[in-house]
């Protein structure tokens, strides 16, 4: 395992139990098992190990889903799949995802929301094509 992978995974962890704010470079260099100043070497610092597992987190759901099908049912229950399989196998990282986006830097955070809103208007679209019948605004509060 890469020494990046250790650091990211030591920091979902802490991060997850005590809150972004709650966790320094150095504790998430200890469980890492390497020193404080070590990570630096990997990470210019706290906020950018957040938006790389932020990124993986965003990366990993797109991976899930997959390619849009010429079936649109079978894309709506391909997206449903891809989303229970992160919740139940990325917990921590789905909640700290869920619950420290404001501790994003704002370019980092900008990014993000971009890349949410992509995924977002991809279920948009697909329920869409399930039930053309309803309307726009319904459909994206179904999203």
């Amino acid at each position: 395992m890469s020494r990046d992978r250790v650091i990211l995974d030591a920091a979902v962890r802490l991060f997850y139990e005590r809150g972004f704010d709650g966790v320094g470079v150095d504790e998430i260099g200890v469980a890492a098992g390497v020193t404080g100043p070590a990570i630096y070497r990997h990470f210019r610092n706290k906020d950018e190990i957040l938006a790389t597992l932020f990124d993986e987190a965003m990366d990993r759901l797109l991976q899930l889903a997959g390619p849009p099908h010429d079936d649109p049912w079978e894309e709506l229950r391909g997206l449903v799949r891809a989303q229970a399989e992160f919740a139940l196998r990325d917990r921590e990282l789905l909640s700290v995802y869920s619950r420290e986006d404001r501790s994003l830097a704002e370019t980092s955070r900008r990014r993000l929301h971009r890349r949410q809103r992509q995924y977002v208007e991809r279920w948009v679209e697909v329920l869409r094509r399930c039930y053309p019948e309803r309307a726009e605004d319904e459909l994206t509060s179904a999203a």
